[in-house]
């Protein structure tokens, strides 16, 4: 699906290296090209095409927002530019599909383009995980809502693969993430931003700012706000939700253009108006679409305000994968022997029927599985269903899935 060169300190497979380098072996590109040749390249020549298209965009921006002539100058030889905070971030996804030179990725029948990963945003673009399995009707159905920038809602049991789903879906397409979990002691301010002591670096004074925090950021940034567990979010954060998620004219502070777009306007901060980037897209996450929780198996949840329901115009469903596709995960990131990690599956698939069937009041999700998996080669696979399964659970359920584990692995 895309093009890719090989980090040659792990044998995985990117467009740029810079961002796993540091998250994955804490290298720099310096520190690489020392250590396999300063020849070793770290950028494949689809993300060098889309740099270079990105900062031609950036360029052409900027030049959009000059000062009027007579404008004062600064001190230096260059003129004082009117930039807005965005304007140093990505070319826009219409701009991308408008230019002849860049190939878009297709997802059905969707086009979305892969962005350049320009500074600022970079570092919040997720890693590809070339083990993934993919649901390609449901990437599909993400990719439209992301295409569409309609609010999208993921709903299904936990560790099912709903966060997964969008990284990968980020990561394919070079799009920045910026994840908040909620609970129900998460603070409006810290989802909006507050006013702090701060020091002026010019002066040295002591000021009171303003500070933004994830929701303004990743308006700037046109980045995926990911929301994981919104029906956990307590009702201001909600409120301030309904707004961003409810899309309107606006004028776009760099282009001048006249478009639909999502504004939020900062009462804390003077009334202070961000207008969104283009790329700005929300997607959401739940347990329970919403509408509480009666099994007992998520505490904290509770019934969504319908009116916020309704600003989502994508909802999708999400399950568990199917059995060979949920093994094959299994057997690459234990790493186990396939036929275990369909003995495993099917342990997982048994205790999720039970729990449908009110026979017992344990689910057991994809994470769950790949925790147990990963703990095999040092514990034994009875060891490992110990500390990764058996020992979170009450002493019914704990010795319901025992049975289960017997009848599949055999006596430990």
């Amino acid at each position: 699906m895309r093009e890719s060169i090989e980090c040659r300190e792990c044998g995985g497979h990117f467009e740029q290296l810079a961002v796993h380098l540091r998250k994955q072996h804490g290298l720099s590109v310096a520190e690489y090209k020392e250590r396999f040749g300063a020849d070793a390249p770290t950028v494949s020549e689809k993300a060098s095409q889309a740099m270079a298209r990105g900062q031609k965009f950036r360029a052409a921006r900027r030049k959009s927002v000059a000062p009027p002539s007579g404008a004062p100058a600064s001190s230096g030889t260059a003129p004082v530019l009117v930039v807005d905070e965005r304007a140093a971030v990505q070319p826009s996804i219409d701009e991308l599909l408008a230019d002849p030179g860049h190939k878009p990725l297709t997802f059905g029948s969707v086009t979305l383009p892969v962005l350049p990963a320009v500074d600022g945003v970079a570092h919040l673009i997720p890693v590809y995980d070339d083990k993934y399995e993919h649901d390609h009707e449901l990437l599909a159905q993400l990719a439209l809502s992301l295409r569409l920038d309609d609010g999208c809602l993921l709903s299904g049991e936990t560790g099912c693969g709903k966060t997964s789903m969008v990284y990968q879906a980020a990561a394919i397409l070079n799009w920045p993430v910026i994840r908040v979990n909620m609970d129900g002691q998460y603070r409006k301010s810290e989802f909006v931003g507050e006013k702090n002591l701060t020091v002026d670096a010019q002066t040295g004074q002591a000021v009171t700012q303003f500070v933004d925090s994830v929701l303004p950021e990743a308006m700037k940034k046109g980045a995926i706000l990911l929301i994981d567990e919104i029906d956990a979010a307590p009702a201001p954060i909600l409120f301030v939700l309904q707004r961003v998620l409810e899309k309107a004219m606006v004028k776009d502070p760099v282009t001048g253009a006249v478009r639909q777009g999502r504004q939020l306007l900062l009462g804390g901060d003077n009334g202070r108006l961000i207008t969104a980037h283009p790329n700005f897209r929300i997607v959401a996450t739940s347990n329970t679409l919403g509408r509480g929780d009666d099994s007992g198996m998520y505490a904290g949840v509770q019934v969504m305000n319908e009116a916020t329901l309704d600003r989502f115009g994508t909802v999708l469903g999400v399950k568990y994968l199917p059995r060979d596709a949920e093994a094959r995960v299994i057997a690459a990131k234990g790493p186990v022997p396939k036929d275990l990690a369909q003995k495993m599956v099917d342990v997982a698939r048994m205790v999720r029927k039970e729990f449908k069937e009110e026979g017992c009041y344990t689910t057991f999700g994809t994470r769950k599985l790949i925790s147990w998996a990963e703990k095999v080669q040092y514990l034994g696979v009875w060891g490992a269903a110990d500390v990764a399964v058996l020992n979170r659970l009450s002493a019914e359920d704990r010795e319901f899935v025992g049975s289960v584990l017997q009848r599949y692995l055999g006596d430990r």
